[in-house]
């Protein structure tokens, strides 16, 4: 799923017409709902920070469509939480503040503990093979210092907990705070932490492999708290202007200006 990094999105030149045009032609059947889950697969892989600004136009060349299908997969993300729309400044990648990123990881307690739970009763040959192989390709990750993948992959994990529990709406909504959870652990991780510490997947499997329910559900608690405690919400910025780092202008200051045009 590559996606431009963030700095390619806000800053490449726009280039020549023609080669963007040419460029297009293989991906004229991109729509808004393209523009929506590649962003969010961007945000998921942490290519795409808080604050990033999403430009339209070079959005729009990326994907070969025009500015009214990148401004309503944008729509799409503001919606979902993962986009702020700044008046006369654009849209820009969300920037969870403190009781935004408790609210998620609260309902994440609520929702994992069940679904690993339920994973567990459900379990079978099958379903742990494929947590087993999954968990073998965190391992490779990690061991060649794929820190993007293994980010990915943490994320992709619990994903298939909640598939293996059964319950689609709950596996959806998980899906969505999956990805603000990972803008959170962008906007305030400690020291370049990337949220799920080692082994603890793993022994999440070995409890789903048990088919022991209580202890699956116990061990999801605990590694959640765990992800949550990595953060700094101490000194999170307050409003969204300081979060984007932008100069807050005194009104009585923006009275003068108007004035003095």
């Amino acid at each position: 799923m590559p996606m431009p990094n963030s700095k390619a999105i806000a800053a490449r030149p726009s280039g020549n017409r023609r080669k963007t045009k040419a460029a297009a032609g293989p991906r004229a059947r991109a729509t808004a709902d393209t523009v929506f889950e590649r962003i969010v697969d961007a945000i998921r892989a942490h290519r795409l920070t808080p604050g990033t600004r999403l430009v339209e136009e070079r959005l729009g060349a990326h994907f070969g469509v025009s500015r009214t299908i990148v401004r309503h997969g944008i729509v799409r993300l503001a919606q979902a939480g993962l986009v702020d729309m700044l008046p006369n400044r654009g849209a820009r990648i969300a920037w969870p503040d403190a009781a935004r990123t408790r609210e998620v990881f609260d309902a994440r307690l609520l929702i994992e503990t069940e679904l690993a739970a339920r994973a567990a009763r459900a379990s079978d040959g099958a379903a742990v093979a494929r947590l087993r192989a999954h968990l073998r390709l965190e391992d490779a990750a990690r061991a060649k210092g794929e820190r993007l993948e293994l980010v990915r992959l943490t994320g992709v994990f619990h994903a298939i907990v909640a598939e293996l529990a059964g319950n689609v709406t709950l596996a959806r909504t998980l899906a969505e705070y999956e990805t603000v959870t990972c803008l959170a652990i962008l906007a305030h991780a400690r020291g370049g932490d990337s949220g799920c510490p080692p082994h603890e997947h793993a022994d999440i499997v070995a409890a789903i492999e048990a088919r022991d329910a209580k202890r699956a559900s116990s061990l999801m608690r605990a590694h959640l708290a765990h992800v949550l405690e990595g953060l700094d919400l101490t000194g999170a910025p307050e409003g969204l202007e300081a979060a984007l780092a932008l100069p807050v202008v005194p009104t009585n200051r923006r009275r003068q200006t108007r004035s003095s045009r």
